[in-house]
């Protein structure tokens, strides 16, 4: 089973707590909240804590841009992999700082969920050129089938 905790108790924590309760072999092993609170998963007053106690494979942080950077770091610095909400700095020169300290640990990864961000815009309209793939044929004759087939 892989585990994972949560840093953050809003919104975006709350989709991925539930989204492990829906997903066989994956579990919320808790939250790492300022003030207690009622939640579906145990909850911690500090990330060492949370780390000692549950001792989740991957740590999810989904918090303000103003602290999010110094938990990540934080994380990284112990050896656990980290999935960080955006964005995961307050600006740009808080995100440089934050890729000095953790870039080269390869333990941080970005969640970025706009399908429309111009780099994935950008992507698309090459393979819709050709540019840098062929697009798949759809024999599927169902009328069921949602392949949009050209």
């Amino acid at each position: 089973m892989t585990s994972f905790a949560v840093a953050g108790a809003g919104f975006r924590a709350a989709a991925y707590w539930r989204l492990a309760a829906r997903i066989d072999g994956l579990s919320c092993v808790g939250a790492v909240v300022r003030s207690p609170r009622p939640l579906p998963v145990p909850q911690f007053r500090s990330l060492a804590e949370c780390l000692a106690v549950a001792r989740p494979d991957f740590l999810v942080t989904a918090l303000p841009r103003a602290i999010g950077a110094e938990v990540v770091a934080a994380a990284a610095r112990r050896g656990v992999p980290v999935l960080a909400e955006t964005p995961p700095a307050a600006d740009a020169n808080a995100l440089r700082s934050l890729w000095a300290a953790v870039g080269g640990a390869g333990l941080v990864q970005v969640a970025e969920q706009y399908l429309r961000m111009p780099t994935h815009a950008a992507r698309a309209a090459a393979v819709a050129r050709g540019l840098i793939a062929r697009r798949a044929r759809c024999r599927s004759r169902r009328r069921s089938c949602t392949t949009r087939c050209r």
